[in-house]
């Protein structure tokens, strides 16, 4: 590999699911362009998403999407073919066709270029994506929570995770997509469910939340999303009578308390340690309830807590491209590996065994 820039132009490409993304980045915090094509209106009639449809749709995208990146950032002043570094793809976890599609059109475009293709884990980049607007900040205590995942662990590195507690079924995001699709509320759930809970007493329903395991700090939203649904009169109060924004209320207030619960507690065990740090990730970091109630737990605790913007949240090629960075100037594998797949294969998914 010839020398590494200081401060690498890197080209990001995310086809991991439905949204398809291209961006480019100079080093961590220069977004230069930073394109997204949601396919919501594509699954919308089928409430949830459709693996070959959302590949076929990656397909007919990310040329177009990459052609205006080119004309963007020839108004920036950026030549591609002088000044672009590397290209940072998404290749795990995610639906193997869509990934198929990034990951292809990434490796032509690098033979093209004549420049080096990275590969990058999207759960890793979540993890990372606070990078882009906040100065580096490790050890921290790391959440992603989003439609396809829900992690807790504390990052040493950027590459160096350790998980400590996971969903054990849904994800939140996934959950709160569920619960709207069984009312009829509109796709994707998150942002409807969100919105309706403004207007609704988080008191009209008495669901439960699922106790912390021993040693571990691992979460499950099937028993409150079937409460929610199937058993919902058995734990709705009397005074209050029933509407989509006091079910949505009671709903958030319990998904986004037992995440404040792990957090609570890995907080008061790691802040002895020194971390004073937790960042968040993933599609569901927008969620206005748990914004609010990690500002409380930031001040309880004298610590920072670091959210991305929205555009940063969900899934984007800016954050792939951001992790991407940092493993070109650590040169972290002298030989990338570019195959696909929908698991993880990176140190933040190692076993917890004998964890204590």
């Amino acid at each position: 590999m010839p020398a590494l820039s200081k401060n690498p132009l890197i080209l990001g490409i995310e086809t991991s699911c439905d949204d398809c993304s291209v961006s480019l980045v100079q080093g961590y915090q220069k977004v230069h362009v930073l394109l997204l094509d949601s396919q919501h209106r594509v699954h919308r009639d089928y409430r949830g998403i459709v693996p070959e449809l959302a590949s076929r749709n990656h397909s007919k995208a990310i040329f177009h999407m990459f052609k205006d990146l080119q004309k963007k950032a020839l108004d920036c002043g950026i030549d591609l073919g002088r000044d672009l570094d590397a290209i940072a793809v998404t290749n795990r976890p995610g639906l193997s066709g869509s990934l198929l599609v990034g990951t292809q059109f990434a490796k032509g475009l690098a033979l093209g270029y004549n420049i080096p293709v990275i590969p990058v884990d999207h759960i890793l980049a979540h993890f990372f994506s606070y990078r882009i607007e906040h100065d580096e900040a490790y050890p921290a205590i790391a959440c992603v929570v989003s439609g396809g995942h829900t992690l807790f662990g504390i990052a040493h590195d950027p590459l160096r995770i350790e998980i400590v507690g996971r969903t054990l079924d849904d994800a939140c995001g996934e959950a709160f997509d569920k619960l709207a699709t069984f009312y009829n509320m509109g796709y994707p759930g998150g942002p409807v469910i969100d919105r309706l809970a403004q207007n609704g007493s988080p008191k009209a329903a008495r669901f439960s939340k699922m106790p912390i395991p021993k040693n571990s700090y691992d979460i499950s939203f099937s028993g409150l999303k079937t409460a929610a649904t199937v058993h919902r009169s058995r734990h709705w109060n009397s005074e209050f009578e029933f509407s989509h924004e006091h079910l949505c209320a009671s709903f958030s207030h319990v998904a986004i308390g037992m995440i404040i619960d792990r957090i609570r507690l890995l907080l008061q065990k790691e802040h002895k340690k020194g971390i004073k740090t937790i960042v968040f990730g993933g599609g569901v970091a927008v969620n206005t309830n748990l914004r609010k109630e990690m500002e409380i737990l930031a001040r309880e605790y004298s610590v920072s807590v670091l959210f991305p913007s929205l555009q940063y949240c969900v899934d984007n090629a800016a954050m792939i491209a951001c992790l991407g960075c940092y493993m070109y100037q650590s040169q972290s594998q002298k030989n990338w590996n570019l195959d696909f797949g929908v698991q993880a294969r990176v140190p933040a998914y190692r076993s917890q065994k004998g964890r204590k």
